[in-house]
């Protein structure tokens, strides 16, 4: 194998599990208990951004602030972590075949995704792929 070759970095959500629809569920359980939901609309846009912007956009479509951003975010990441727990996660199709072959022709893997530490590993677990990757990255 040549040079450069040898090394495949794979994003989490979308890639390797498809997962969108648990965290638009799990922020809507979180709003849910504030007296509102977000609809899918108002939520879409703000896969993969970041989330100073996925509050202004849902204060934006409220007409008001939400207060204590760091507590929703705290609740929104319990409430994630139980429903990954209790649930699992939803595998893209694909990746669990690719994986081990991609193993077998001497490609090193890793993943790299913005989620926390704790979130990638907790769903790389739960998905099945635990020892699939020699490294996680995290974009913390």
């Amino acid at each position: 194998m040549t040079e450069g070759r040898n090394c495949i970095l794979f994003d989490m959500d979308g890639v390797l599990v498809d997962s969108e629809v648990q965290h638009y569920e799990a922020w809507n359980r979180v709003f849910s208990e504030e007296g509102f939901r977000i609809p899918w609309d108002v939520y879409q846009p703000n896969i993969g951004s970041t989330l100073p912007n996925m509050f202004k956009n849902v204060e934006a479509y409220l007409g008001h602030p939400l207060e204590d951003h760091d507590g929703l975010l705290a609740r929104y990441k319990e409430t994630l972590k139980a429903m990954v727990e209790e649930e699992g996660v939803k595998e893209v199709p694909g990746v669990r075949e690719l994986l081990p072959r991609l193993r077998a022709a001497g490609y090193r893997m890793a993943v790299a995704s913005s989620s926390p530490v704790p979130e990638i590993e907790r769903t790389i677990r739960v998905s099945g792929l635990e020892g699939e990757f020699e490294l996680l990255f995290s974009g913390e």
